[in-house]
């Protein structure tokens, strides 16, 4: 079979959810994967991971410094993603023309299955089809509501999410979606609420093969969630703002499958990440009692990590 290519665009405050994603794929592969990666900086990237550059699956690691214009990105004043979600939109110009598929991950997607077979019959019906991309459904006009088509000047039915892409990359590369998606960028008055997601899909309106939940799927952490039972998923995508290393999110049970991710990569026990200190230690002290009362045998590693993190400076 054909050698899986991903596709990771991130910043130095992404650096360990995407080292986390990569071991992730690469300890669920059974055969050797070529990563590539699109970064802000160089420079902030010269900290991967022993365990990941001497993976016996990984067969390269490419790393690309992202050099077009950053100025005119969108929406991006206060937001919880940084400028590399809109690199991808730019890969004609920066990844090797011999790449022919190409599997785009968001860096808060772990891998919890082996997913080479049913990622090769995916790209296989891709490539005989018309479209360009595969993506999973995010919500359909009829079920959500027409703000989001309104707004878009969309004329489809349904709207994608793009945390997990495939990607036919020379259909991409024919279409001129790079040279579609900065005319967009400087030239539209649209409001682009979900960043370069909302672009794409003006871009495909509609025309792109679905992706299987099983790929894409959906979790978002809650201290009160429930494990979740991943015989069935391939991919779990933690979506939306309350991620599983923000102080709230690393208390939630379904965080162990990100978290037991990073620990492999013999950095810390935890990755907690702060917005604000003093409203971590307010959430720390919510929570310290009823996860005493549940026995949760993650407390003492949580509670030293998260106290460490705030004693720092940075």
């Amino acid at each position: 079979m054909e050698t899986i290519n991903l596709l990771y665009c991130f910043d130095k405050n992404y650096n360990f959810q995407a080292f986390s994603s990569i071991i992730s794929f690469l300890d669920q592969s059974d055969s050797e994967l070529n990563i590539y990666i699109i970064h802000q900086n160089l420079a902030d990237l010269e900290n991967i991971p022993k365990n990941i550059l001497s993976h016996k699956n990984l067969k390269t690691l490419e790393k690309y410094q992202f050099g077009e214009f950053t100025s005119l990105f969108p929406n991006l004043e206060n937001a919880h993603i940084s400028e590399a979600t809109y690199y991808r939109l730019f890969i004609s110009s920066i990844l090797p023309k011999t790449v022919k598929n190409l599997l785009y991950i968001d860096c808060d997607v772990i891998c919890v299955n082996t997913p080479n077979k049913i990622i090769h019959d995916a790209f296989k019906d891709l490539n005989t089809s018309d479209f360009i991309i595969s993506a999973k459904t995010e919500f359909f006009k009829k079920n959500y509501g027409e703000e989001v088509f309104k707004r878009l000047n969309l004329k489809s039915q349904h709207y994608f999410n793009a945390g997990v892409m495939l990607i036919d990359l020379i259909k991409w590369n024919q279409k001129e979606i790079q040279v579609l998606s900065k005319d967009i960028i400087e030239n539209s008055k649209l409001k682009f609420t979900y960043w370069d997601q909302d672009i794409l899909n003006i871009i495909f309106d509609g025309n792109y093969l679905h992706l299987t939940e099983a790929l894409n799927y959906k979790v978002s952490p809650s201290k009160n969630d429930q494990q979740l039972d991943t015989s069935n998923i391939y991919f779990l995508h933690f979506q939306g703002s309350n991620k599983p290393w923000s102080v709230e999110g690393a208390l939630s049970t379904n965080s162990n499958f990100y978290q037991s991710n990073f620990k492999k990569l013999n950095i810390d026990n935890y990755h907690i990440v702060h917005k604000w200190k003093k409203y971590s230690l307010i959430v720390f002290f919510q929570n310290f009692i009823p996860l005493i009362k549940n026995k949760n045998i993650n407390l003492i590693r949580y509670t030293f990590t998260l106290l460490k993190s705030l004693s720092r400076n940075d």
